[in-house]
């Protein structure tokens, strides 16, 4: 899940509130829990285990160098609902910066791929702003040598 600068994203399209903002009442979802939520139950049929590998990006950590895992250690979440759940518990803390690029959590992708031997489905949740475009596609590229 993309966490930059969406402060400001979220200022005409989202009602004035951060792209990442919970609603405390849990009644309205934001942008990146709906397509989490959409997305993870469409993929889910494709997932034996319902082990799922989730990362972050775009924090004031990372900046556009890395990821976060979304737990310690890499542990990966169990169900879509487990990747909302602890997207839910991050979001309170994260502090949002940019800019943004997908090569670190692709090459970070590769490397689960080399290390299980499985196939796995990368999905980048963003707000559609990216920098280090061929850093990006450099990773694309790398990626597309391996089952993912």
């Amino acid at each position: 899940s993309d966490f930059p600068s969406n402060c400001w994203t979220g200022e005409h399209t989202f009602d004035g509130k951060s792209l990442h903002w919970i609603d405390p009442n849990n009644v309205k979802l934001n942008p990146y829990q709906n397509v989490i939520s959409t997305m993870g139950r469409t993929l889910e049929v494709f997932d034996d285990d319902h082990l799922i590998p989730a990362f972050g990006f775009g924090d004031i950590t990372t900046l556009d160098r890395g990821c976060f895992p979304f737990y310690d250690g890499g542990k990966p979440c169990h169900t879509v609902q487990g990747v909302l759940k602890r997207y839910n518990e991050l979001s309170g803390s994260v502090i949002l910066a940019g800019p943004t690029n997908f090569a670190p959590v692709i090459r970070e992708a590769i490397k689960i791929v080399q290390k299980t031997k499985q196939y796995h489905i990368l999905l980048i949740i963003a707000d559609g702003q990216v920098t280090s475009r061929r850093d990006t596609e450099a990773a694309i590229c790398e990626a597309s040598q391996f089952p993912l």
